[in-house]
């Protein structure tokens, strides 16, 4: 907690929330504490690291290769997919 944020009721809600079942319910409690956050946090974020890191279950179109894991800017992965594609001949 970088920005000392403290409130005893946000603290009980991100344990309701956790807690809750219903997705919807779920979804607006949570809502709700980024409304609170957003208010009264005190975050600047002056600027955004330039790294992809995502994940998921995609399926991988044909002819491409999944980059290596690990944090890379978007020239790098570039680079290794490019670099990969041409060590297999695709």
């Amino acid at each position: 907690n970088d920005t000392r944020f403290k409130r005893p009721d946000f603290d009980k809600m991100v344990l309701a929330a956790r807690a809750e079942l219903d997705e919807a319910k779920r979804k607006a409690m949570y809502h709700d504490m980024a409304v609170m956050v957003r208010d009264e946090g005190g975050l600047i974020l002056p600027m955004f690291n330039q790294f992809i890191d995502a994940t998921g279950r995609v399926r991988a179109a044909e002819g491409l290769m999944a980059p290596p894991l690990g944090k890379r800017n978007a020239a790098e992965a570039l680079a290794v997919t490019q670099s990969c594609a041409n060590t297999t001949g695709r």
